[in-house]
């Protein structure tokens, strides 16, 4: 792949001053730079065997300037005159806070953005962790099908309303709830790795803003004016990262039960009111161990026929920088707009992939699975 550079930029014809001395009265325009935009990328990439391109790195800087303008009129024979016209004119705003291409400080940040990356987006982090100690699935299954074989087992509901008080109950299966909805969208995205061979992720890794005024700058000097002012900055810089893995495998992970369960708690939460029986008669607590217990299984078993392999990771920044003018001082017999300027990068760095340790697949974290044995406590002491 070959780079390549492009610019463009526009210029504009702005106001205009003169002095009344001049018998011609001549005119003297401003021209300023109003637009100004390069970019830095690669071409004549060669495509790959699968028919994908390789990622390279890329540069685009905008610059825009629409300075402030002063106007006097008639004041006085001795003094410049002024019809719009422009000054503090080749002003650009600066990259504080933006790290250089190439510099030593972006190299340590993209090398830990891609650690970053890598941990969080991989198919097998952790959504939920299954367990930490199998034999704790027991306390489970005591939970939904030892404990009660009905929801008469609990004595007509009263046991939920004494003893552990119904808000909290409901409370709990709404964390439920979101735990498993969450784990149907995990093992929806990895059967779609499984099946197309490759996903590309994203991530974003930082935000960060600023806002600082530089104080009292001179803003114009020539034709015997002086204005000072202040030059307010806000700057904003977004960086986030994206990365393709890659798998290979041969059978997907269950999703039918999973979803029926999941129908099943939304169709219960979208009711005005929830009562302890329809709770326990329309959620299939039974089902969950039996899920557990035989997608542990599944998991043992395809655990060392997935190979996954992370490629392409790309770090992204986004830095825009604003600055505006205040006029503070100038001359009585001058007036003035403020001006207003605005440089924008897009920055993409082709990263090397980190080394990647071995990876497991596990469905609960173990702060997750404290919630799942909260509630099993409540019934395995009934």
């Amino acid at each position: 792949m070959v780079l390549r550079t492009r610019t463009t930029s526009s210029n504009i014809l702005g106001g205009s001053a003169w002095h009344p001395s001049d018998p011609g009265g001549t005119l003297t325009n401003m021209s300023y730079q109003a637009f100004y935009h390069q970019t830095l990328d690669y071409h004549k990439k060669l495509k790959r065997p699968d028919g994908s391109l390789p990622t390279s790195a890329f540069d685009s800087t905008v610059v825009e300037r629409r300075p402030p303008t002063k106007h006097r009129r008639n004041s006085s024979s001795f003094s410049w005159q002024f019809n719009a016209h422009e000054f503090y004119e080749t002003y650009a705003p600066g990259t504080e806070d933006y790290p250089a291409r190439d510099s030593f400080t972006r190299i340590t940040e993209n090398n830990l953005y891609a650690l970053q990356l890598v941990a969080n987006t991989h198919p097998f982090v952790p959504v939920y962790s299954i367990p930490v100690a199998i034999k704790e699935l027991a306390e489970v299954a005591g939970m939904f099908k030892l404990s009660a074989q009905s929801f008469a087992g609990f004595l007509g509901g009263s046991y939920l309303n004494y003893r552990f008080g119904w808000k909290a109950f409901v409370n709990d299966v709404r964390t439920l709830a979101g735990m498993m909805k969450e784990l149907e969208h995990r093992i929806r995205d990895f059967n779609y790795l499984l099946k197309h061979g490759h996903t590309r992720k994203q991530l974003v890794l930082d935000v960060h803003s600023r806002k600082f005024t530089s104080v009292g700058v001179t803003l114009n000097s020539t034709y015997n004016t002086i204005i000072k002012g202040d030059v307010i900055h806000d700057l904003y810089l977004k960086t986030w990262g994206s990365v393709t893995w890659g798998v290979m495998g041969d059978e997907l992970l269950p999703l039918g039960e999973l979803e029926r369960f999941n129908l099943a708690v939304r169709t219960l939460f979208d009711l005005e009111e929830i009562d302890a029986e329809t709770l326990w008669n329309l959620v299939p607590f039974s089902w969950l161990v039996d899920y557990f217990y035989s997608i542990g299984d599944h998991l043992a078993s395809q655990h060392m026929r997935y190979q996954l392999q992370p490629y392409d990771l790309c770090i992204m920044r986004h830095y825009v920088h604003k600055a505006v003018t205040k006029v503070t001082s100038k001359p009585s017999t001058v007036s003035t707009l403020d001006g207003y300027y605005r440089r924008e990068i897009k920055s993409r760095d082709a990263w090397t992939v980190p080394p990647t340790p071995s990876l497991s697949f596990d469905l609960l974290t173990g702060d997750r699975w404290k919630v799942i044995l909260a509630l099993a406590a409540k019934f395995a002491s009934k």
